[in-house]
């Protein structure tokens, strides 16, 4: 059985250690565990709300998964192709501070700066001070470039996506409803479809008039 507090402690530690040349990806990826928990706590407090109805909550719910999908889905996609791309421009010294420019004079490596196949930080003796200064310097434009695509998923790409898919959905479920139901004796049904949005629900369960 794994005991508890050392195996945190070594996941701590691993996440430590990779944040030293992998914070790109440590930004990314507690931001989409943040998304995650934010999201299922949204889910779980919508289905374990006692004023909503069933078709209520199933309409709510699935609305919050889709958004959960689409926030997580761009935020990821975005931000990793910039990480990734940040991360190669820097391997392969395409940008570099001068100390690792210096270095690959020395070493007679000037020549593939830039090579898609190069990696400077596999090259003999790049040890020392060059490889710190590598590392901070990669750390900073992966940071550079995981807060760049959270701002233009998060502030442009998701907004417009998220608001395309909640409006079909929206207009799917108030046809849902108004469509015509039979009573008993087969006259037609009186569905109320005014209460078909998110705000709608929120507003009734604080109490406000609608």
């Amino acid at each position: 059985m794994i005991k508890l507090a050392p195996f945190i402690k070594q996941q701590f530690d691993k996440l430590a250690s990779a944040s030293v040349v992998n914070m790109g990806n440590i930004i990314v990826f507690t931001s989409v565990a943040g998304w995650l928990a934010s999201s299922a706590a949204q889910i779980i407090g919508i289905a374990n709300n006692k004023n909503y109805t069933n078709s209520e909550k199933k309409f709510m719910i699935s609305q919050e998964a889709a958004d959960a999908c689409v926030n997580i889905g761009a935020y990821f996609l975005i931000t990793k192709s910039l990480t990734a791309l940040s991360s190669k421009l820097v391997s392969t010294a395409k940008l570099a501070p001068k100390e690792v420019i210096s270095f690959m004079r020395r070493t007679n490596n000037i020549d593939q700066r830039g090579d898609w196949r190069f990696d400077v930080s596999k090259a003999k003796g790049f040890t020392g001070e060059v490889e710190n200064c590598y590392n901070n310097f990669k750390c900073f434009t992966d940071s550079v470039a995981a807060i760049t695509g959270g701002i233009i998923s998060s502030n442009i790409v998701t907004p417009i996506l998220r608001n395309k898919i909640a409006s079909r959905r929206h207009n799917k479920y108030v046809e849902e409803v108004s469509r015509p139901k039979l009573t008993a004796d087969n006259t037609p049904r009186v569905v109320n479809t005014q209460r078909h949005t998110f705000e709608d629900y929120r507003t009734r369960v604080v109490g406000m008039k609608i």
